[in-house]
């Protein structure tokens, strides 16, 4: 790197000299010598982002396994109440932890959306001024995941989204009563 462009990035030969020093201390338990393996700042961002791609690879990998045990501890709850009698306290408390089951689930199932949308759309991260696109694929996937649930099977008389929504807890909550 010239000096020209380290200045560019504001940094000074001298620092620049002296975090590769400091990184090779590092990297040799506190001795210096003369190796291949120092790395400008640069080279070690770009490693570092490779790192982090792979574990973002390696997660989307992962997601069927960690929905499946979700999935697993749920339908082990629910056959659970199933085949036991449950105190008052019980019952909330098994709510309790179905809800948070379900929410842990949700994250899954959106994690697998925004992975499908990375999967198609992640060789716009190598050309820059593909990124923004890329981008705005995964903030149109965030957002239609955020959007209000729409119950299937309640609130089928209203006309809209809202209306049916109202009407679904309605109905619900009569069932509860």
């Amino acid at each position: 790197m010239t000096e020209t462009e380290l200045d560019k990035v504001g940094i000074s030969l001298e620092e620049l000299s002296y975090q590769m020093e400091e990184q090779e201390l590092e990297q040799n338990g506190g001795e210096t010598e003369e190796t291949d393996t120092s790395f400008s700042p640069i080279v070690s961002q770009i490693l570092g982002v490779e790192e982090m791609l792979k574990d973002i690879d390696d997660y989307f990998n992962d997601l069927p396994n960690l929905q499946s045990q979700v999935d697993e501890e749920l339908s082990d709850l629910l056959h659970y109440i199933e085949n036991n009698n449950l105190s008052a306290k019980e019952c909330a408390k098994m709510i309790k932890l179905i809800k948070q089951k379900r929410l842990i689930r949700r994250g899954l199932c959106n994690d697998y959306e925004i992975k499908k949308t990375y999967s198609t759309h992640r060789n716009k991260l190598a050309v820059e001024t593909q990124r923004p696109f890329f981008l705005t694929e995964i903030r149109k996937t965030t957002k239609k995941l955020n959007q209000q649930y729409r119950y299937r099977r309640f609130g089928l008389d209203a006309d809209d989204t809202q209306e049916r929504k109202v009407l679904a807890e309605k109905e619900i909550k009569k069932l509860l009563k």
